[in-house]
């Protein structure tokens, strides 16, 4: 059984989030967004997810080219999947909480306008070399004092050092 919360379908056995639209507001039942959720959703502009969410499936937000911003909340513990936010070209700002621990190949591909990331995990999700594929030049990685981000650095092919991006240590 599902039901409609202002455009979206949940999947209520399991509070899942199986398909989301332009307009969605995810309620704090929600406990997870599935596989593509959000997928081509090219006017969503904003989305708020709940912290009663602790996973996000693969490919959840692909294509949402007018997404700006994203917080994924410290309550998400297990990885960004692949092609996750792919093809969002609007998108300039992500914070990552505590809780991710991986970040998948493409999962951050073709992101042209992402400029800024902050990820408060203390130790860097891992991630692939093709993570970060075609993001904007010159952005900035922000991350816990103390913690080390190298791996997320490297000027080898689409790395954010190959990118020139810079990494600033969240002092606070």
């Amino acid at each position: 059984m599902s039901f409609n919360v202002r455009y979206c379908i949940i999947e209520t056995a399991t509070n899942k989030l199986i398909k989301g639209s332009n307009n969605s507001f995810i309620p704090d039942s929600v406990t997870s967004i599935g596989y593509g959720a959000f997928g081509s959703c090219s006017r969503l502009t904003s989305i708020e997810i709940p912290y009663s969410v602790t996973s996000i499936g693969e490919q959840a937000f692909q294509g949402c080219s007018s997404l700006t911003s994203i917080t994924i909340p410290d309550t998400v513990t297990s990885s960004i999947g692949r092609w996750m936010f792919d093809g969002c070209s609007s998108l300039s700002s992500v914070t990552i909480g505590s809780g991710v621990t991986s970040i998948g190949n493409h999962a951050f591909f073709q992101c042209s306008d992402l400029n800024s990331i902050t990820c408060y995990a203390t130790t860097a999700p891992s991630i692939t070399s093709d993570t970060f594929y075609y993001v904007k030049p010159n952005g900035i990685l922000c991350y816990p004092y103390g913690s080390d981000y190298s791996s997320w650095m490297k000027t080898s092919a689409y790395y954010l050092g190959y990118y020139k991006w810079t990494g600033q240590e969240i002092t606070e």
